[in-house]
């Protein structure tokens, strides 16, 4: 989600996915609540909160109190009082937290395109298996590209043999992705 602002995502499964949001620069004031979010390497992704120049995104994760906010897989707090709702928020990165996640998932109505149409046979769509593979290689050239350019930034002399090195490493790794394309 790059530059989008007020809107809201709700009765969402975001499950097994290498970032389960992926939140870039200038998404802010969004609203997120009943969604499921599953067993995703990282819940939420903000790229803000690696690069310093790019100001973290800041969202509204739940809607409130008795209603609640998202069901995470990875919570660990608890429910005292057996409401339903987490006795603790779930911190999901600075300035961001879900103040009322849920303890159970969230049961989603049918979608409309899953009827299944008069003669009997099944309308419902799979998802290329590839798919997930290919979000978690994204996921890790990112990475990649943040710690080079945390490299690069914490240099702050003159091009020396060790940076030139870093550069160079830096353009033959871009160089190889570009080729398996």
């Amino acid at each position: 989600m790059s530059q989008a602002s007020h809107n809201t995502f709700s009765g969402n499964n975001i499950t097994k996915n290498a970032a389960g949001i992926y939140i870039s620069e200038s998404s802010n004031n969004n609203t997120f609540h009943h969604n499921n979010f599953i067993n995703n390497t990282m819940q939420v992704y903000d790229i803000g909160a690696e690069f310093p120049h790019i100001p973290s995104s800041v969202n509204i994760w739940d809607d409130g109190y008795p209603s609640g906010g998202n069901y995470w897989s990875d919570y660990t707090g608890g429910d005292a009082n057996g409401d339903g709702v987490g006795d603790t928020p779930y911190e999901i990165y600075a300035n961001n937290q879900d103040n009322y996640p849920l303890m159970k998932p969230v049961v989603l109505a049918d979608s409309p395109n899953e009827e299944t149409p008069p003669n009997g046979s099944s309308t419902q769509k799979s998802l290329n298996p590839a798919l997930p593979i290919i979000a978690a290689l994204i996921l890790l050239i990112l990475v990649i590209c943040a710690v080079a350019y945390k490299k690069l930034q914490s240099s702050k002399t003159s091009l020396g043999g060790e940076t030139k090195a870093s550069i160079t490493r830096l353009k033959n790794d871009l160089t190889f992705f570009r080729k398996r394309k």
